[in-house]
């Protein structure tokens, strides 16, 4: 498991853009242009697709939270498409075209293996909380899952209405894994068994990479050079958060005239929704101010109590927040090892822990906010 130091503290959200939503250019020039992830730092990692539209990009460049750009790690199996972090800080990417792979790369960038082959067409990746993989099967019309160290793929979900999946989000409050059919523009929801049902139809085709923060889904349309959002209580109010229809370009302002080209990977972090583009035969890094202010937690209003203290086989939690499907929920070892939990299901704010394959021992759990620099953490004891 992944090391890291456990501490209480909560942070007060600060914001790094004003309300207004505006766009503006980050880095300016590199050879990132594809998804990207974020690791524990606030650093950003963004695949490279290739240069002036030739797919066979192999390599994943490093971006510091103050701009500067290095690369990360070269010479994996061309056409670079998904990109997430593992539970232990690794960085899996895909490779599309056939035999379709899955590599996972070391922390520090030094080394890489193939840890999955095999899939027909392999796009972009997600993580559950117990470290199980999600990789969208283009050329197969599925979603494959496969065990935390990339054994074992088995379709997960396959068929109508999957069509060409292209991005995948996962819910851990609700467990269900959404994923945007590239072809027809539809999102499709998948629940923990496996079960497919539509839940939003975009107005154009061509759905690309998908993220969910807080009620929002926001859906990166790269051929038609725009960023749709999708309200999750309200599937059918879509609306656009940022580009012109058909029109590219780099024009940054007001997200009313900002234009992007080809926006493929985005992702929101600290407080800053980044954009990931083609930019004059090779990448552009672009931020978007002001995407979520109306969906912030209020540092009032978010506190834990666990109880009972010491526990045996279940830990209630209770949560005083207005926007519970805005928090992550881990647990962590007196050695700051990050545990494998069930997903808890949030009622009421309140949920229950199972605990019971805990061994015996001193315990913190944190939750943090999805969207927002800070978290509480408090101590347990498991008898």
């Amino acid at each position: 498991m992944k090391k890291r130091i456990v501490h209480l503290v909560v942070f007060g959200l600060i914001s790094f853009f004003l309300q207004a939503q505006t766009v503006s250019t980050f880095v300016d020039e590199f050879p990132g242009d594809a998804e990207l992830s974020f690791d524990a730092n606030g650093n950003i990692y963004v695949n490279d697709s290739g240069e002036n539209g030739v797919l066979n990009g192999k390599s994943v460049w490093k971006v510091t939270p103050s701009g500067s750009f290095s690369l990360f790690h070269d010479n994996l199996p061309s056409w670079l498409v998904g990109s997430i972090f593992d539970l232990n800080g690794n960085l899996l990417v895909t490779g599309w075209p056939p035999p379709g792979t899955i590599s996972r790369i070391t922390p520090d960038g030094n080394s890489s293996s193939i840890i999955s082959t095999g899939i027909n067409g392999a796009g972009s990746l997600e993580i559950d909380e117990l470290g199980n993989i999600y990789v969208a099967e283009y050329l197969s019309h599925a979603v494959r899952k496969c065990q935390p160290d990339g054994s074992n793929c088995i379709p997960f979900s396959i068929g109508n209405p999957i069509l060409n999946p292209a991005g995948l989000a996962y819910v851990e409050a609700t467990g269900n894994l959404y994923v945007s059919n590239w072809t027809n523009g539809k999102i499709v929801k998948i629940d923990s068994n496996g079960n497919p049902t539509e839940f939003a139809q975009l107005p154009i085709p061509h759905a690309g990479p998908i993220k969910i923060y807080g009620n929002i889904m926001f859906v990166t349309c790269p051929l038609r050079h725009i960023i749709y959002k999708i309200d999750m209580n309200n599937p059918q109010n879509i609306d656009v958060l940022a580009g012109i229809l058909d029109n590219p370009g780099n024009v940054d302002g007001d997200t009313s005239i900002a234009t992007f080209n080809t926006p493929t990977g985005i992702g929101y972090n600290n407080g800053i929704f980044y954009v990931a583009e083609t930019f004059q035969g090779t990448g552009r890094l672009r931020v978007i101010g002001g995407v979520l202010a109306n969906e912030s937690h209020d540092r009032k209003e978010f506190s834990i109590r666990v109880y009972p203290n010491p526990a045996q086989n279940i830990l209630n939690v209770r949560i005083n927040s207005q926007n519970l499907n805005l928090i992550n929920v881990f647990v962590f070892d007196a050695h700051g090892c990050k545990m494998a939990i069930q997903r808890p299901k949030i009622q009421a704010k309140h949920f229950e822990l199972d605990i019971n394959h805990l061994s015996s021992g001193i315990y913190f759990i944190e939750i943090s906010s999805t969207i927002s620099n800070f978290s509480e953490t408090q101590t347990f004891i498991k008898d």
